[in-house]
């Protein structure tokens, strides 16, 4: 992909994928990293740890929805946050 976008002239920008309880991602999230490409960190932005626990881990503002997999109403508005931070160019296509 990455040689792909390169021969057409397109940015590629990744984004890292935060852990959760039953899937760790810390590897994947350093070999994105180490790459020296543009990404969108999204596992900040819910505050994943290497074991998965994101923001408000058990109150009532859990970043984690209740399937232990995707993010809630919380971690989503997180998300497209980072987006913005990370990416703000992103705004002129609004």
């Amino acid at each position: 992909l990455k040689v792909l976008c390169e021969q057409n002239d397109i940015t590629l920008i990744l984004q890292t994928i935060p852990s959760v309880p039953v899937r760790n991602k810390v590897a994947m999230n350093q070999y994105i990293k180490s790459l020296g490409l543009r990404y969108i960190d999204v596992n900040a932005a819910v505050g994943a740890g290497d074991t998965g626990n994101w923001w408000g881990t058990g109150t009532e503002y859990d970043y984690l929805s209740s399937d232990g997999v995707h993010p809630s109403v919380y971690g989503a508005r997180a998300i497209a946050a980072q987006f913005l931070v990370d990416m703000p160019e992103i705004m002129q296509y609004v």
